[in-house]
């Protein structure tokens, strides 16, 4: 008996050892980011396990993303967060210290998930009827401001005579347009949904007038955690992209896991527009359109190059 517990124990030193160190260590990262479809891979890899099998674990600690994400990496509030490309260039021209390790959520021209709304009995039929008009956005100064004068001028509009706004939380947006308080909007999912429901209708596709493809949703870290935990965000990106490839076979399962986080209806999240996630390594030639648009635009202070932005190797 004692023979088969020493050769029980010493297999299970064996198997011990062969395991990978990180698959009995799990480290927890900590994330910034929200439960909008855009940014919903982190929530799919959580909730399908996909983070346990790449040998990490996270934890949600700031539920935002956007310049909160951008503050709280940089203020090493926590790991891993996610953003957009505009905002990380602007951080990067102001120097601090983030860099771009894996790509996210894409605008396809084939499958918006962003669009410019406004209410059903709108007088506004053409992007000129918008000069002298208010435009509602859920951030000013970065990527979709930038877009959205891009596709005024394309459409012979001037959007130096268009006032654009910040509404937040974005939850508010049908209020204010069903007042009249904003002319048109650019909610994001599931409220664009919920608006075309109820009494709005789309008025045009800013994102259009950037590129067909491009990544409007970036994860981002501290350049310096970078360098010191290279393979944790490997796994991380790893993870993120096996679940990228999952949620974009399988909408309605990866909306009931969002709309879960997100404490949302079920029914509206699946049958809202949905983001197209990018599964492979990430391509800066994918994050230069919407740069040159900050540019272009003013959003920028100076020309970036997306491969500045990106760190080698992942």
């Amino acid at each position: 008996m004692k023979r088969v517990c020493r050769a029980a124990a010493l297999a299970a030193l064996l198997l011990a050892a062969a395991l990978p160190a990180y698959a009995q260590t799990a480290p927890v990262l900590r994330l910034a980011c929200f439960p909008t479809d855009s940014y919903g891979e982190a929530y799919y890899a959580q909730d399908l396990g996909f983070f346990a099998k790449h040998g990490i674990s996270v934890e949600f600690v700031v539920n935002n993303a956007g310049a909160v994400a951008l503050a709280a990496v940089a203020g090493n509030g926590v790991d891993i967060g996610v953003a957009n490309p505009v905002s990380i260039a602007q951080a990067y021209v102001k120097g601090i210290p983030i860099s771009t390790f894996a790509g996210g959520g894409l605008y396809t021209a084939a499958s918006p998930a962003t669009l410019l709304v406004v209410p059903k009995n709108s007088p506004l039929r053409t992007p000129k009827d918008l000069e002298g008009k208010t435009i509602g956005l859920p951030g000013l100064g970065d990527q979709l401001q930038a877009a959205t004068a891009i596709w005024l001028q394309k459409n012979g509009a001037d959007p130096t005579k268009v006032k654009f706004v910040e509404v937040n939380p974005p939850t508010v947006m049908l209020g204010a347009l069903a007042q009249g308080r904003i002319d048109a909007a650019t909610p994001p999912e599931p409220i664009m949904t919920q608006s075309l429901q109820n009494d709005a209708r789309i008025f045009g596709d800013p994102f259009a007038a950037v590129a067909p493809r491009f990544f409007i949703g970036l994860w981002i870290a501290r350049t310096d955690w970078l360098k010191a935990n290279p393979d944790l965000a490997r796994r991380f990106a790893d993870a993120i992209y096996e679940a990228g490839r999952w949620a974009n076979g399988h909408r309605d399962e990866s909306a009931a896991i969002l709309a879960k986080y997100a404490k949302g209806d079920p029914a509206v999240f699946r049958t809202m527009r949905r983001a197209t996630y990018t599964d492979s390594a990430l391509d800066p030639r994918l994050i230069q359109p919407i740069l040159d648009a900050g540019l272009q635009t003013g959003m920028l202070s100076t020309a970036v190059k997306a491969s500045d932005l990106v760190t080698k190797g992942f």
